[in-house]
This record gives structure tokens, C-alpha cells and sequence, in this order.
């Protein structure tokens, strides 16, 4: 029997949004990122796919977050797909405050 080590997949979001006029960009940052590592640890193993809409809204969600107007996956406005072997880990978020 073969064992093998799954392979990680960075997750890499670029976002272009707007804050809330009584929200501190750094701490809405923090939040969403704390949030989307929980759910990409609750999809590894379980899920080949991170899913677009999921990311949406886990950002929409993000107390201080008013809209949004540009959210890309590893460059694509779509999910990404991983195979049983791979698993997603946060890579780099960025966002665009307008």
C-alpha cells in the first residue's frame, strides 16, 4: 500500500470593493480571512472544488463589507477545481478598496 501526501493548492483571491463608512479596512481583512481559511479547512479531503459562489459570500458576509464589483479565484471569476490528492490553503488576498 502506497501513502501519499496530499499536495497543497494555494488559494489565491483578488477582490476590487467597497468598505462601509464605519468599517476599518485592516480588521474587515482579517475577518474575511480567518472566515475563508475555515471554510477551505472544512472543504479539504471532502470537496474537489472551492467554490466561486461560497468565496462570494463569505466576503459579502464579512461585517464591513458593503458591495463588491470584481472577485477572481486564482485569476479566474470561477471556481477552482483540485483533485482528491490536492487540498486548498490560503494564498495571497488582495483587495482593491474603492
Amino acid at each position: 500500500m502506497t501513502v501519499r501526501s496530499a499536495e497543497a493548492v494555494a488559494i489565491h483571491i483578488a477582490i476590487t470593493a467597497k468598505l462601509q463608512s464605519n468599517a476599518a479596512a485592516e480588521a474587515v481583512e482579517e475577518d474575511f480571512a480567518v472566515l475563508l481559511e475555515a471554510y477551505l479547512q472544512s472543504i479539504a479531503f471532502e470537496e474537489t472544488l472551492v467554490r466561486y459562489n461560497r468565496v462570494s459570500a463569505i466576503f459579502m458576509g464579512t461585517d464591513g463589507v458593503q458591495d463588491f464589483t470584481e472577485l477572481t479565484l486564482n485569476g479566474s471569476a470561477s471556481g477552482v477545481e483540485l483533485t482528491d490528492e490536492q487540498v486548498p490553503t490560503l494564498g495571497e488576498v488582495s483587495i482593491t478598496w474603492i
